[in-house]
């Protein structure tokens, strides 16, 4: 392995490490459909207010009060390719960590853009594993070519104990920004970007929903750690296509600053 292609691997690494500790599985459903429901959130900071930010369709039908959070454990995770968690036969039950129930002081939603915040300012205070994302005002959405970095957990990969209980298994998807395409149904090049969808196999993105396509932030000169910026949250997939389908930056924040 040459200096230069050593050097991106540990700089991706870095960059997912990071990501692990801003993303939460949003376990949600009410009613008879309580807690079977799981998407994906990323933490995320506006304007002073510490928010979970997903994609409207993983909270739909769910009281504020079902919600549920998986939250960043504090040990790295293993990490294992797709072929290997589907054979799984069993998990040490000592590896295994239940949903937390949070705080929450209010949630907001736009069905129009599929995106929702969670404000849960404070709940986590003294947690020193979760981190915030910083939003700050006047962001872009990443150019052509850009590569975007999520974690989720899509349900392809769920697994089931012997007590019938699901077992979630985290993801990390790279991809790159792609060119707007045509014919493409509820996509708007104005309010949505798009990536393609790499999954190994019969790999599927249900699940994924909500979680932030991340790049590295841009701070000029100095010396270089893993700081990210968020550039779309996922809300769709084109399955033909296999391609993700992004709100925009842009859009985002307009959702935030209306509400926050």
């Amino acid at each position: 392995m040459g200096e230069e292609q050593y050097m991106r691997e540990q700089a991706a690494n870095a960059v997912e490490e990071a990501l692990r500790h801003s993303t939460v599985g949003v376990v949600g459903g009410s009613g008879e459909n309580k807690w079977r429901g799981l998407g994906t959130g990323t933490l995320v900071e506006w304007k002073g207010s510490q928010l979970v930010l997903t994609a409207e369709h993983v909270i739909r039908r769910t009281a504020a009060a079902d919600l549920r959070f998986f939250l960043p454990l504090q040990d790295v995770p293993g990490n294992a390719d797709r072929k290997t968690l589907l054979n799984l036969t069993g998990v040490p039950t000592s590896r295994l960590f239940p949903f937390s129930e949070l705080p929450i002081r209010g949630l907001v939603v736009d069905t129009n853009l599929d995106l929702a915040a969670i404000d849960i300012t404070d709940s986590v205070a003294g947690n020193r594993i979760v981190r915030f994302i910083p939003i700050d005002a006047g962001g872009t959405t990443p150019d052509e070519g850009t590569s975007i970095v999520s974690r989720g957990y899509p349900h392809d990969l769920l697994r089931q104990t012997l007590d019938s209980a699901q077992v979630a298994f985290m993801f990390v998807h790279w991809a790159s920004v792609l060119t707007p395409r045509n014919g493409l149904q509820d996509f708007d090049p104005t309010f949505h970007l798009l990536t393609g969808f790499e999954g190994e196999g019969d790999a599927h993105p249900k699940g994924m929903s909500g979680s932030a396509g991340c790049i590295q932030r841009k701070r000029g000169d100095r010396v270089w750690v893993a700081d990210l910026d968020i550039g779309g949250v996922t809300v769709g997939y084109y399955e033909n296509s296999r391609l993700l389908k992004l709100v925009r930056r842009e859009q985002i924040e307009e959702f935030l600053a209306s509400h926050f």
